[in-house]
C-alpha cells in the first residue's frame, strides 16, 4: 500500500504517522508521544498496542537544512521567483541536480535544465515554502492592520467633522467603536 503523508499537515515535530487501524491519533513523535490535536501526550505505560502505533508506521524523512541564503539544497521543495519571467511569480521549484555545468530542477512545469552559468544570471530568488500556519498568521495580521487603518480613517473623520457634529456625538462615536470602553 503505497500511502502519500502530506507532513505539513501535522506537528512540525512529529517523526511518524502511524497506518496501524485501532490508533486514535495518527501524529506520533518518538520515542512514546502521541499527538491529540493540541499536545504531545507521552504514554504513560509503554504497551505493546502502543509499540505497534510506531511498527506500522511511516518514518519522516530527514529533510535538509537550507538558511534560506543561496540556492537550496537537492530534494528541497522552495519557492522560485524569476523577475525575467514573462509573468513573474513564487513558484514551486524543487533542485534535482547541480554541478558546475548545469542545472536541473522540477517546477510546475515539470522539470527543466538550464546551464549553470545561464541559471546564476538570471536572478533566480528562492524563499521557503509556507506552512498552513505561517499563511494563516500572515492572513491574521494582514486582518488587523486593515481594521486598525480602517479605525485611524473613522478617528481622523471623527476628528474632523467634530466642530459640525460637537463634541458629545464625537465621543458617542468613539465609545461605539470601543475606543473610550473600559477593560474589564
Amino acid at each position: 500500500m503505497s500511502v502519500t503523508i502530506d507532513w505539513s499537515k501535522g506537528p512540525p515535530d512529529a517523526t511518524h504517522y502511524t497506518h496501524a487501524p485501532d490508533a486514535g491519533c495518527r501524529w506520533l513523535k518518538a520515542p512514546h508521544h502521541y499527538w491529540n490535536g493540541n499536545h504531545w501526550y507521552n504514554y504513560t505505560v509503554p504497551s505493546a498496542v502502543h509499540d505497534d502505533h510506531f511498527k506500522y508506521s511511516t518514518k519522516k524523512a530527514d529533510m535538509p537544512f537550507w538558511s534560506g541564503v543561496g540556492i537550496p539544497p537537492i530534494g528541497l521543495e522552495v519557492q522560485a521567483f524569476w523577475p525575467s519571467d514573462t509573468s513573474p511569480e513564487w513558484r514551486k521549484f524543487n533542485l534535482v541536480y547541480i554541478s558546475d555545468e548545469i542545472v536541473v530542477y522540477d517546477t510546475f512545469a515539470g522539470e527543466n535544465s538550464r546551464p549553470r552559468q545561464s541559471f546564476d544570471h538570471s536572478g533566480v530568488k528562492f524563499r521557503k515554502v509556507k506552512t498552513a500556519a505561517e499563511i494563516e498568521a500572515e492572513k491574521a495580521a494582514e486582518k488587523a492592520a486593515a481594521k486598525r487603518k480602517e479605525d485611524v480613517d473613522t478617528l481622523y473623520a471623527i476628528v474632523n467633522i467634530d466642530a459640525v457634529m460637537g463634541w458629545h456625538e464625537a465621543l458617542e462615536k468613539l465609545y461605539d467603536l470601543g475606543h473610550l470602553r473600559l477593560k474589564e
